[in-house]
């Protein structure tokens, strides 16, 4: 089991990855926040974030572990999904997820994204990976749903604020862009070039507002990202709507 483990976060991290990290900021941490006898993974369950086909977080019952007596573990191997994440008895959640976009684009689709920008070609040269821009707005708003939804649950009632770790791995030269059934186009290559190779942000949220505001806090957190790639001024509005979609089942 633990061998499983480390090849699958092995293979995660040698790919552009996303990591996730919520639980209650400190001062309100309890080492038994929930009952040994509490089946962890129904308590990830109520909160799931059901919007797409690949639910947030992704649930596979053939691969539980429960060995390490005070957390449960999960991982996940479809498609362009490899996924791992475990929730502890403190109530903290943490999750390792490859980017779509790793398994998701042969050299093929990468020539045919790279030959859509009309401008500042040289500049798409030094693209080596992607990031696509709806998908990243459609990640995020389940996060921050998923966490506004642990907020809710019995066991966070004395908890007043959460923090919430979110990294981008692997961004040194990845470029945004639009999956052509979105039926909209980036002007220009926006790629990070920054000396690090990881997004980092660690925020610590309100719990009335994570639960209120938890698409608007998504929605600016994208925007946040897509300026590390010298996207300085998206539009926010049409970034709500692509929201609105996924949170009417209507994307």
């Amino acid at each position: 089991m633990i061998n499983e483990i480390q090849q699958i976060l092995q293979k995660i991290k040698k790919k552009g990855h996303w990591r996730v990290i919520i639980r209650p900021s400190q001062e309100f941490y309890k080492k038994d926040r929930f009952e040994l006898s509490e089946k962890l993974v129904d308590v990830i369950e109520k909160a799931q974030v059901r919007l797409r086909g690949w639910y947030y977080p992704y649930i596979n019952r053939e691969e539980l572990s429960c060995s390490l007596q005070d957390r449960v573990s999960n991982w996940v191997e479809c498609g362009v999904r490899v996924d791992y994440w475990d929730f502890s008895l403190s109530g903290q959640f943490s999750h390792l997820l490859t980017m779509r976009e790793e398994y998701g684009i042969d050299e093929k689709k990468e020539q045919e994204i790279k030959s859509g920008f009309v401008f500042s070609k040289h500049k798409v040269k030094r693209a080596k990976s992607f990031l696509e821009v709806v998908s990243t707005v459609y990640e995020l708003t389940e996060i921050y749903l998923f966490a506004a939804n642990l907020a809710q649950l019995g066991q966070y009632t004395d908890v007043d604020t959460f923090e919430i770790i979110i990294e981008l791995h692997g961004v040194k030269n990845r470029m945004l862009f639009l999956w052509e059934h979105f039926h909209r186009e980036l002007w220009e290559p926006y790629i990070f070039d920054g000396t690090d190779n990881v997004i980092r942000f660690k925020d610590t949220y309100k719990k009335d507002e994570l639960i209120a505001k938890f698409d608007s806090i998504a929605i600016e957190k994208a925007i946040k990202i897509f300026q590390y790639f010298n996207w300085i001024d998206p539009n926010k509005q049409v970034l709500r709507g692509d929201q609105q979609k996924l949170l009417k089942g209507t994307w």
